[in-house]
């Protein structure tokens, strides 16, 4: 897993919880892990749509009842499915819900990502303070400026 990918993902993504396009999201990425895994070619359309829809309904489900997926941005669905279909989170043959699941609950706990949380989580307190220094040091220069005007 790249941290730095995953990183620019947290820096730049939007939020998966809470976005009014959740539910596309997530059904579009279901839907490619089962074209992924075959499993379009073993059922009728009507079929493998209403798998789709029931799968994001359990997933949703899941990340909607666990605070740990509140900070899961949009694009790290892009990661997590990636790894997965890799073997990062355990040799799947067949793809499910369930493994689905597992897959993000694996990406959300695993330590590259905890470490690219870290990282964002410094570097957006260094950017705070690095404004907050800079407001001030408009605002005394400001200050400055005004008495020496003043007289």
């Amino acid at each position: 897993m790249d941290k730095d990918i995953i990183v620019y993902a947290l820096f730049h993504g939007a939020a998966l919880i809470g976005n009014p396009h959740e539910r596309k999201a997530i059904s579009q990425k279901v839907r490619e892990a089962y074209v992924y895994s075959g499993l379009c070619r073993t059922m009728s359309e009507k079929r493998f749509n209403d798998e789709v829809d029931v799968s994001t309904d359990a997933i949703l489900n899941n990340l909607h009842s666990d605070k740990r997926y509140l900070g899961l941005k949009t694009e790290e669905l892009d990661i997590c499915f990636n790894e997965g279909y890799r073997g990062t989170f355990g040799k799947d043959n067949y793809i499910t819900a369930i493994t689905l699941i597992r897959w993000i609950e694996d990406y959300t706990c695993h330590e590259t990502r905890l470490s690219a949380i870290r990282y964002v989580s410094r570097a957006r307190k260094l950017e705070a303070e690095r404004n907050r220094k800079g407001a001030e040091r408009e605002k005394f220069l400001r200050e400055k400026k005004e008495r020496y005007i003043d007289g």
